[in-house]
């Protein structure tokens, strides 16, 4: 049986590689097509911490992972180490008391929390306490300019880490820089790289109960 995954680099102001994303896939085709994004983001997390190996996965390196409203609420059913993970909250999730809730208890617990696309808009619920929790912000540079720019000022006040996006051109780099970003991610850097590895399932009882990689 053979389990994909692939990731995305996040380099630094000096070009060096400082963490991945990982992103769901399941053939050679390298391209998303999950139904469901809970189903995803579980196969993620499995393929890259009990089948790849995440030291082998991320190189050491801390891993951004997107997590859905149903995954961060019920953090205690996916039982993973706070370690490298770096848990992203989707753009799509409604802000409110108990996301916030669960945010502040996956805080607490160890793991750091990136805002994924953060929408800088006086309408959303709580958005003080959300920025007090993230430890990175990521902005999406294909986004309305006046909205990168709200976000932006809304993050350097509060002293958080921003992350630019969906680089694809030199000139976007080059103002990611001049704003004063600190780190970068898009396919100027490199696109997703497929990762693949084959496994045995081990059966009990007519249920998969492990996979057994091969070396």
């Amino acid at each position: 049986m053979n389990h994909y995954l692939a990731r995305q680099p996040i380099v630094d102001r000096q070009g060096h590689v400082v963490a991945y994303e990982l992103l769901y896939r399941n053939s050679e085709a390298n391209v998303y097509t999950a139904q469901d994004p809970n189903d995803a983001t579980r196969q993620v997390l499995d393929t890259a911490y009990h089948v790849m190996g995440l030291d082998t996965v991320s190189q050491q390196l801390p891993v951004f992972v997107n997590f859905t409203r149903d995954l961060i609420v019920h953090h205690h059913h996916w039982n993973i180490a706070p370690g490298n993970l770096i848990i992203e909250v989707l753009e799509s999730i409604e802000f409110d008391e108990e996301i916030l809730k669960a945010l502040k208890q996956l805080k607490r617990a160890g793991y750091q929390i990136a805002l994924d696309d953060f929408n800088c808009n006086a309408s959303i619920h709580g958005i003080p306490e959300i920025i007090r929790i993230a430890d990175f912000i990521k902005i999406d540079f294909q986004a309305p300019l006046n909205r990168q720019q709200c976000t932006e000022n809304l993050a350097r006040r509060s002293g958080k880490k921003l992350i630019a996006e969906k680089i694809e051109t030199l000139d976007e780099y080059k103002r990611s820089l001049e704003t004063g970003y600190t780190y970068f991610q898009g396919y100027f850097f490199g696109k997703p790289e497929l990762l693949v590895k084959k496994s045995t399932p081990l059966f009990i009882d007519g249920q998969i109960v492990v996979h057994v990689p091969h070396i």
